[in-house]
């Protein structure tokens, strides 16, 4: 924080209460969880009995789903963002290390909405808009998306699962699918690693 001092910007194009820090130990870490989460997940996948026939032809296409999603998220190559401002942009004193990058983000008066919906794509942010008019712009949301939680990701990295307030300029929503916990067994799993991938990387539900 006590470096930002010394930091010009321009107000009217930098978004200095966003900034973060990108930091390549931390990548390293963020890629090891996602990939210990889905080594749990393919064991759960491939390891899970099935008592009747009917209920096993589910878990072989529940199978078929999840090892698709497995394979992009072994591709995922996370950022390694370190979020260092609060939800009203105080900055949170953090000791630099040697190889960090502060970035303090261009000031957007754009929301990105994408996931679930019909036509992904940015949306003006408006005074008085609701996350659902945000959805709304964007096509509303699809089949897998009507009954699906709504992630909000703030230009600083933040994220936060079912927001109550609307996203700003530069915030990222996300609509999440929704998984039927009685044909999906493990919807919990996936819905952690699709929060986890977020956190690490911007471009999986793009």
């Amino acid at each position: 924080c006590s470096l930002l001092n010394h930091v010009e910007v321009d107000p009217a194009l930098a978004d200095p209460a966003s900034v973060f820090l990108l930091r390549p130990g931390l990548a390293a870490q963020q890629r090891r969880a996602i990939n210990e989460a889905l080594d749990r997940l393919e064991r759960q996948l491939f390891l899970s009995m099935s008592a009747t026939r009917s209920v096993g032809e589910v878990r072989a296409r529940e199978a078929e789903l999840i090892s698709t999603y497995i394979q992009r998220g072994r591709r995922i190559q996370p950022e390694g963002r370190l979020v260092v401002s609060d939800g009203s942009g105080r900055c949170q004193d953090v000791r630099l290390v040697d190889g960090d990058v502060i970035v303090i983000p261009e000031r957007a008066d754009t929301v990105l909405v994408a996931g679930e919906v019909v036509s992904p794509q940015p949306v003006v942010a408006r005074p008085g808009m609701t996350i659902e008019d945000f959805i709304r712009q964007a096509g509303g949301r699809s089949q897998r998306g009507e009954r699906g939680q709504v992630m909000l990701r703030r230009a600083s990295g933040q994220v936060i699962l079912d927001p109550e307030g609307p996203p700003r300029g530069g915030d990222e929503l996300i609509v999440l699918p929704y998984l039927d916990p009685l044909a999906f067994q493990i919807a919990a799993d996936i819905l952690n690693l699709v929060f986890q991938s977020a956190v690490s990387v911007r471009t999986l539900l793009r």
